[in-house]
């Protein structure tokens, strides 16, 4: 599209462009007949009985004719012809000019006017600023004609939305377990036209957990001839096993339409035919992705994105976001009334659609239509704890339009890094936990006074309770020697944790290779992002000649393999000679530091009820960890 000087302008704006042309009450009521043309060669259609279809995100030269329908060859030429685009109010009055036209010279007679039964193209003014037409439903456009001693004429240029599969066919969508292939075979209908269309495969990870991206594939292809059939496939790769997953989706976009086409393969069957996923004969699909857990950022609100799909994506409707700013849960009393649509008026139409017109060279008009999906910033600064997110769609009288359950499915279950969605009376819900606070240590253990220079050892932290429904949970730790840090991390060896129960997290760290005094840190991360940070101080010294450096480990287990808190447990040599004694904690663990090398006995007992139970257990020389549980069994 010729972009010069395209400017974005409300609908409600005045005083731009062209001034509104007057009506002309006076005169006699001219007979004309207007017509557009799509492409050259193609017949021109009345706009008495057609509607202009554009396809969205592509580029359209749209070819505007006027013909004389009078009678009298002499008497009733139209003189002065002057025809102006307008976009008029619900009543027909004019809100404003967008631009005008003349007649095309080499189409009139030798006076300049245009003969009874002639026709002629509509030239617009290609040094006119045009502009995008607003956002939401597509504005009511006319073509106002006026004429030397004539009343205005007036047309309805109604423009619509092409759906995709209007004029691109999927006759192929299969899914084969074997070679994990998913492939598709598109094509043009008859009714095509216009510039190259653009059919792309969509494989997103939040429909198809744990996929890989994929390294043999073909997602994208221009479709230029009617019948031409072209392929689309991509071998799928996931992060372990696919068995249990449901409800997957892939989705094919059309020139710039998201979702044009939704298919739902069974990645649990050998192969076969992808059906369409939704029908959308009655339902629309009302789908969003917030994540779980928000930071409460003033400057950066939460962005949601609405995934609206139906059969007929430019009807009436009008969407509402909403958000429950007070701290209740569902079932509080007047649940649905704490909630604020954003903004308040809802949105025009299911998804943000946008007609941008200019002025082509040869005085064409030059149409793009694009149809995506809202953005609604969402303010969620000071406000912490557990919100709601409310979308519903209705249509012009205020009803509830149908949701899709089935559109539904893939995200209602917890997905990684998605809040699940619910739906109730028609009516999508997301609950979004709002928090600015950081994990809080509570203390180091399984630290040890005199490590090994480079030994492998375990270390825990325990943190503070947090509470699900009112904080983000930590996601992630890393411990590594060095100065704390909630920001980046210097040690260039760095050790993932892991979450051994509730509060408790672990990791099998190495040791510096110098002897010395440490740091042994470890960064907290929650699912907002917020970050903390601290440290242990450690010392690190090389064993004596002859110093014992084994530490024995293990836990003790009733019959049943269940931990035995308060057990007590007894380290015996060969000859049964006691070495130690230690009280099982709470998971049945128990630790004997600095063994010396040889063969043992390890004793458990209860007092209630009375149990005893007894393993042996070899400490080979110079070994400093015996990683391996010993696990006394209770008989």
């Amino acid at each position: 599209m010729d972009r010069r000087g395209v400017c974005v302008v409300a609908l409600l704006v005045l005083g731009l462009g062209v001034a509104a042309p007057a009506v002309q009450a006076g005169g006699k009521q001219a007979k004309v007949e207007f017509s557009y043309q799509m492409a050259p060669g193609q017949p021109a259609k009345s706009l008495e009985t057609s509607d202009v279809y554009l396809r969205a995100g592509a580029e359209h030269s749209v070819q505007l004719f006027v013909k004389n329908k009078e009678d009298n060859k002499f008497a009733d030429a139209l003189t002065d012809v002057v025809v102006s685009l307008v976009s008029v109010d619900d009543e027909g009055k004019a809100k404003q000019t967008w631009t005008t036209a003349k007649l095309d010279k080499a189409d009139l007679d030798a006076a300049g006017n245009l003969a009874a039964g002639k026709s002629a193209r509509l030239v617009f003014a290609a040094d006119k600023v045009l502009a995008e037409l607003g956002k939401g439903p597509l504005p009511k456009l006319q073509l106002w004609l006026d004429a030397k001693g004539k009343m205005t004429v007036r047309q309805d240029l109604k423009v619509k939305l092409w759906q995709p599969e209007r004029y691109v066919k999927v006759t192929k969508a299969h899914y084969d377990q074997t070679s994990r292939r998913v492939s598709f075979t598109v094509e043009l209908t008859e009714e095509f036209v216009g510039p190259p269309c653009v059919v792309r495969m969509v494989l997103d990870p939040d429909y198809l957990p744990g996929l890989k991206p994929p390294k043999n594939k073909t997602m994208e292809q221009p479709l230029t001839k009617i019948g031409q059939p072209l392929d689309l496939f991509a071998d799928l790769e996931f992060e372990g096993s696919t068995v249990g997953l449901s409800d997957a989706r892939v989705f094919l976009h059309v020139d710039g339409f998201q979702r044009a086409f939704e298919f739902a393969p069974d990645l649990n069957e050998l192969s076969g035919d992808m059906p369409p996923a939704v029908d959308y004969s009655r339902d629309v699909a009302v789908r969003f992705r917030p994540r779980p857990y928000v930071f409460p950022d003033k400057k950066n609100p939460l962005l949601v994105r609405l995934e609206i799909d139906a059969r007929t994506i430019d009807q009436p409707a009008r969407v509402e976001l909403g958000f429950n700013r007070s701290d209740a849960d569902k079932d509080v009393k007047n649940f649905a009334k704490r909630f604020t649509t954003i903004p308040p008026e809802g949105l025009p139409g299911l998804r943000s659609i946008k007609l941008a017109i200019d002025a082509g060279k040869k005085g064409d008009l030059v149409c793009m239509l694009t149809a995506t999906d809202w953005e609604v910033p969402v303010t969620t600064a000071d406000l912490l704890g557990r919100r709601f997110l409310r979308l519903r769609v209705v249509d012009t009288d205020g009803t509830k339009l149908k949701v899709s359950g089935q559109a539904l499915k893939p995200l209602e279950a917890q997905r990684p890094g998605l809040a699940p969605l619910s739906v109730d009376k028609d009516e999508v819900l997301a609950a979004v936990t709002i928090d600015d606070s950081a994990a809080e240590v509570v203390r180091f253990s399984g630290v040890s006074e005199d490590w090994r220079p480079g030994a492998k050892v375990e270390v825990k932290v325990e943190t503070a309770p947090r509470d699900k429904a009112r904080y983000a949970p930590i996601e992630k730790a890393i411990f590594y020697f060095g100065k704390p840090s909630a920001g980046k991390i210097e040690a260039k060896e760095q050790f993932e944790g892991k979450e051994l129960e509730p509060d408790v997290w672990s990791a099998i760290v190495r040791t510096p290779d110098k002897d010395g005094r440490y740091e042994l840190a470890v960064t907290f991360q929650t699912g907002t992002g917020m970050r903390s940070a601290a440290s242990e101080l450690v010392s690190v010294k090389t064993a004596a000649p002859g110093e014992f450096v084994t530490t024995l480990k293990g836990k003790v287990l009733d019959s049943a393999e269940r931990p035995k808190a308060g057990a007590k447990v007894l380290l015996m040599d060969a000859k049964g000679k006691p070495k130690g004694l230690q009280e099982a904690g709470a998971k049945g663990e128990f630790v004997f530091e600095k063994v010396p090398p040889g063969d043992y006995f390890l004793e458990a007992s209860t007092a209630i009820p009375r149990n005893k139970g007894i393993v042996a257990v070899k400490v080979p020389p110079g070994k400093e960890l015996v990683e391996k549980d010993v696990v006394v069994k209770m008989k």
